[in-house]
C-alpha cells in the first residue's frame, strides 16, 4: 500500500467479504499514531510492570472513551507480569 488510508480501505473490504464485523490494527506505535484518530474501539492492555523499552505510544485521552469490559489477569507460568485487558468505545 502507498499509505495508511489506502491499507484501511483494503482491510474494509477484505473484512466485509469475509463477513467481520471489525478491522483491527495490531501494531506498531506508527500505526497505532495513524489509526487512534478514527478508532471506534480499543483493545488495551495494560501490563503492570516498569520495563526498559525504545518506543512508547502516546497516551490515550480516556476521557474521550467508554470502558465497556475489563478483564485481569494474573502473573502465571506464561506472563511474568499480571495485566489486564481493556475494551474501549469512543464517546
Amino acid at each position: 500500500c502507498e499509505d495508511f488510508s489506502e491499507a484501511l480501505s483494503i482491510a474494509r473490504e477484505q473484512a466485509e467479504e469475509d463477513g467481520a464485523s471489525e478491522v483491527c490494527v495490531i501494531g506498531g506505535v506508527s500505526l497505532f499514531e495513524l489509526a487512534l484518530p478514527k478508532a471506534r474501539r480499543i483493545y488495551l492492555t495494560d501490563v503492570d510492570a516498569e520495563v526498559e523499552g525504545d518506543v512508547s505510544l502516546s497516551p490515550i485521552d480516556e476521557s474521550r472513551w467508554v470502558e465497556m469490559r475489563a478483564e485481569r489477569h494474573e502473573a502465571s507460568d506464561v506472563d511474568q507480569f499480571p495485566f489486564t485487558v481493556r475494551v474501549l468505545d469512543r464517546r
